[in-house]
């Protein structure tokens, strides 16, 4: 597709292509303070990440990345902070409908880079009012805790 990035035009890497995004962390992490990859992954509905992208994630990661931001899955997904590597797999929707409560969970992540490079963030927890579309600050001042290994199925369609 024409948003693919080349070598003489910016763009995107090919997602579909393992290769091209791991050799442009690589190169990216030589020219980078603070490295961040923002990504378009996860099954939709799901409340967790698949082994493949905790894969991926822990490949970016020991190639570079510092932060890892992914989307799609229209639903909160855990955020990892390990060894100053910071996941979110994804934030969930923010101008959006939906039916299910579960899914009008969302919220703000407020991350924190230090002169040092230390990275730590907070999130600010929201719920979708399905009546104007837009995330509003949640009652309950508590980020959702997601087992994964504890669930067996966690899509909601």
């Amino acid at each position: 597709p024409e948003s693919i990035a080349t070598r003489d035009k910016a763009g995107t890497t090919n997602g579909y292509d393992k290769t091209s995004t791991e050799q442009a962390i690589t190169q990216l992490r030589a020219v980078s303070d603070v490295l961040i990859v923002v990504t378009h992954w996860g099954e939709e509905g799901s409340f967790c990440p698949r082994a493949s992208e905790i894969s991926s994630a822990k490949k970016w990661g020991a190639l570079g990345a510092d932060i890892i931001l992914g989307s799609h899955t229209h639903t909160l997904q855990p955020i990892t902070l390990e060894n100053n590597k910071l996941v979110a797999y994804s934030m969930g929707n923010f101008i959006f409908y939906s039916s299910k409560l579960e899914n009008q969970r969302t919220g703000i992540l407020r991350i924190q880079i230090s002169p040092q490079k230390k990275i730590s963030y907070s999130v600010l927890p929201m719920t979708i009012n399905n009546l104007s579309k837009v995330p509003e600050k949640s009652l309950n001042s508590d980020v959702p805790v997601i087992d994964c290994a504890a669930q067996a199925k966690t899509t909601v369609r």
